[in-house]
Formats: structure tokens, sequence, C-alpha cells
């Protein structure tokens, strides 16, 4: 029994942190247009980005001790991020991310 619940745990650990680097993904992939889109706000987009690399690699390190053999970097991105930070209408997406990472 204790092992179907190590084993239980671990699963879950797993599927946690896949689901995290896949938000930390998707989020970069956001960041990257908009500093293509907005330039005039490279500064804090180019400071985010590094926060958001720092994160995505502490998560693939987290990852690789529970599976040394997986390969972090082909988890695809997710838009989990959005719930966390943005409103649900998609006009005001980059204003109230910009106004999170306190931009405007």
């Amino acid at each position: 029994m204790a092992l179907t619940m190590t084993r239980t745990r671990t699963q879950t650990t797993l599927t946690k942190l896949a689901q995290l680097v896949a938000e930390a993904h998707g989020e970069l992939v956001f960041v990257e247009r908009l500093l293509t889109e907005m330039p005039e706000h490279r500064e804090v987009l180019v400071a985010r980005k590094a926060l958001l690399v720092g994160e995505r690699d502490a998560l693939y390190a987290a990852l690789r001790q529970f599976d040394p053999e997986m390969s972090p970097e082909e988890i695809g991105e997710s838009d989990g991020w959005r719930k966390k930070l943005m409103p649900r209408v998609r006009k005001h997406w980059v204003r109230y991310y910009l106004v999170r990472i306190a931009v405007i």
C-alpha cells in the first residue's frame, strides 16, 4: 500500500510540475510576442522574461529530480497562467498584463 501511495504522489507531483512548465512556456511565448509588438515596454518585458526563464529552469530541475530521463523542454504551452493574471475579455489581456507586471 505504501508503494502505491508513493507512486500516486510522485505521479501527481510530476503532473503538477508539467502543468507549471507548460504555463511558463505559454507566458514566455506571450512575453516574446509583446517584445516584438510593444518595444516601448522593452525594459520591463525583458525583466519579466528573465524572471520567467529562471522559474522555468527551476521547474526543469525539479522535474529532472523526479524523472532524470524526462525532457521538460519538449513540454508544450498552456494558457493556464492567464487565469491567474488576466481577465477573460480578450481585448483587455495585453493592457491588464502590462498593469500586473507594472509597466503602465
